[in-house]
């Protein structure tokens, strides 16, 4: 992934940053003029949490199930980690989210649902 990045970087007329750090990391490979940070966030002022009570030993995954990361971390966590979770706190709950699912739906009935995990493919 790293050779194609590489690859892409150079030939693209311009690049676009999502973030200062990324912003930093390309700048030491491309000169100024063809780096643009445009930073992405969350209206805070809009987008304000529910006035509702929290749920203790709660866990939850929110994302786009379309993106190979995603989808492979989830179905990971809830084969490999969740269930050491439940043997240890059977109190508790797990949420799973978001769009473009790609696998059936009904593995994750198995697992009790999923819950986020670290990136294990380097994306």
């Amino acid at each position: 992934m790293a050779k194609a990045e590489q690859r892409y970087l150079h030939e693209a007329d311009h690049v676009l940053a999502v973030s200062q750090t990324d912003a930093d990391f390309f700048a030491q490979q491309l000169p100024a003029d063809k780096l643009t940070v445009i930073p992405t966030g969350v209206d805070i002022e809009y987008f304000r949490p529910l006035a509702v009570e929290e749920e203790p030993n709660s866990l939850v995954f929110s994302g786009s199930m379309d993106w190979m990361p995603n989808e492979d971390g989830i179905f990971y966590f809830a084969e490999e980690i969740l269930p050491r979770i439940f043997e240890q706190l059977a109190e508790c709950a797990a949420f799973g989210g978001g769009t473009k699912t790609v696998r059936s739906a009904e593995s994750f009935g198995r697992h009790r649902s999923p819950s986020p995990t670290p990136d294990r493919l380097g994306g």
